[in-house]
């Protein structure tokens, strides 16, 4: 068994990845509609998964929290061939290639994937020259690119890098190889981000057996690994199967590193964005918070990993209704990112759309408009026009709009985040299931309530295929189908989808959710009216 060494290779580094793939929830307001408080169609579902508010069964928010960095990859240095090693030592000591690696590294950790990518190959055309293509820093270096092109949503491009880097691990130490878990590691959480968790779920997997027969049970390199699979369980709906891994992941990185370390902070960050979807905030908090006390002792108050813990706790405190503490934080989110790269950067963006969402359930939806259209801006600059996030933040845009009753305007921007989302993510992932599902919303407004079945039923398809039946965002499509249903008179079917979406909520959020009880209360309603139709008695 080797060693299990958690310095990182050459130019290898765990990517910090914001959570539009996380699928917490973290609580805002969306859009109100119109009808009773129980009855009225649900709010809107961006990519996170649903939640309940005082108004209506199904809403959602298009808020997401930020997550500290995915597990980092690491290089196991007692592996590598000699005289590999040998010609490494001498290319570093020669600085031929030092520079453009530390340059392309510094790039791709602080989001400027692009870049990167040319730095990396700048990198890759100097390495080649001097030693072949079949080294370890080679194999390196393609990993790193295929993290870059995957953060851009080409697939293709970054599944080459991907196989690329193996063949080489397994050309030169063999695949049951550390490394060679950490690229099966990376391309589950691309797969994972392409609504993809069954065949990451099989990634996973490999990743782990490798892992235990190389570095065993307890090297923080399987925790890495163990906190990625984490949020794949989230998506399926597993919450204490994605708990327990988190809670491996965090006594791993305690033994290894003790209480106070980065890794710590990354895993009770993953912990208290779970409490926070399942509603318990005060255990969010805590986390949030014993995180952050981590991250400005080791980083310092400034640094960008405290604005993203600062961003978090800014999402527990919208859910706990305290909508001007949650201001605050993103703006002291907000300055540190500013400070720490510049305008145009994606994690401004991401809090500028947080922050839109807060403005929008208070009411101030011109300035939401604003800060949205400023993330709009900024992610089209840096990831172009057809990123899945800007997708995503054309169905926020529509959403203030919806909420301003422009029902025309709210369309044609779901129609533009429908056509990128299929484009860059493909037609069956979560976040184009959520864009139907708002587009059914927009139709039920309108009336055409045909065309809001359709969109509905297309949103239901592929939730189940990605999720399964007992998800509660599966629950919630039914949920929206059955007013829908009822609107058309049609109760048997109505009271169907109600007793579905129900059970779902009851199996996958516990009978004491919100969500059960008010969902009843318009079942119950439902079926006096059924048996009022076939002259029965109701006791």
């Amino acid at each position: 068994m080797g060693n299990c060494v958690t310095k990182p290779g050459p130019g290898e580094f765990g990517l910090s990845h914001l959570k539009e793939s996380a699928k917490n929830a973290v609580g805002q307001t969306g859009t109100e509609a119109a009808g009773s408080d129980d009855e009225s169609p649900p709010q809107l579902q961006p990519v996170e998964s649903a939640m309940s508010d005082t108004t209506d069964i199904a809403s959602s928010n298009d808020l997401q929290p930020i997550l500290l960095p995915r597990g980092a990859a690491h290089l196991l240095v007692d592996e590598t061939d000699t005289r590999q090693e040998m010609s490494t030592r001498a290319l570093h000591k020669q600085g031929k290639l030092n520079e453009a690696l530390k340059a392309a590294t510094k790039l791709h950790k602080e989001g400027y994937l692009e870049e990167a990518v040319e730095m990396y190959e700048k990198s890759l055309e100097i390495y080649i020259k001097t030693i072949g293509e079949e080294h370890l820093p080679i194999a390196v270096i393609y990993n790193n690119i295929g993290l870059a092109l995957a953060s851009q949503d080409k697939v293709e491009e970054a599944s080459t890098m991907f196989k690329k880097s193996i063949d080489i691990y397994k050309k030169t130490v063999g695949e049951e190889c550390v490394s060679v878990a950490n690229t099966y590691n990376n391309i589950a959480n691309m797969l994972a981000d392409q609504g993809k968790p069954k065949e990451a779920m099989e990634m996973y997997d490999k990743a782990i057996d490798i892992k235990k027969k190389t570095v065993g049970e307890n090297c923080a390199s399987l925790a890495d690994t163990y906190n990625n699979f984490g949020f794949v369980l989230e998506d399926l709906g597993r919450l204490q199967d994605a708990t327990d891994l988190y809670k491996k992941a965090l006594e791993i990185y305690k033994a290894t590193y003790g209480d106070h370390h980065p890794a710590v902070a990354l895993t009770l960050n993953n912990i208290a964005s779970l409490a926070n979807a399942q509603g318990d905030l005060e255990e969010a908090m805590q986390a949030y918070q014993k995180a952050l006390e981590i991250s400005e002792k080791k980083f310092g108050p400034e640094h960008f990993s405290v604005a993203e813990l600062h961003s978090n706790i800014a999402s527990v405190l919208v859910r706990d209704d305290k909508y001007e503490e949650s201001l605050e934080r993103y703006q002291m989110a907000l300055r540190i990112f500013i400070s720490s790269f510049g305008e145009e950067h994606a994690s401004v963006a991401f809090v500028y759309n947080n922050m839109a969402g807060v403005l929008r359930g208070l009411g101030k939806l011109d300035e939401a408009m604003k800060l949205s259209q400023l993330s709009l801006e900024i992610e089209k600059k840096i990831k172009g026009e057809e990123h899945s996030s800007v997708g995503q933040t054309y169905n926020n845009i529509a959403g203030t709009l919806l909420r301003d009753g422009k029902l025309d305007e709210a369309m044609e921007m779901y129609k533009k985040s429908l056509a990128i989302k299929q484009k860059s993510i493909g037609e069956e992932h979560y976040a184009v299931a959520e864009t139907y599902n708002n587009m059914g919303i927009v139709f039920q407004h309108q009336g055409k309530l045909d065309e809001g079945l359709e969109m509905y039923e297309k949103s239901l398809q592929i939730k189940i295929k990605v999720t399964g039946e007992d998800h509660s965002s599966v629950g919630d499509t039914c949920y929206n189908m059955a007013l829908l249903l009822k609107s058309q008179k049609k109760r048997k079917e109505a009271i169907q989808k109600f007793k579905k979406a129900i059970q779902i909520y009851k199996n996958t959020l516990g009978s004491d959710d919100p969500k059960v009880a008010k969902a009843n209360r318009v079942f119950q309603r439902e079926l006096r009216r059924l048996r009022r139709e076939q002259n029965l008695v109701v006791a």
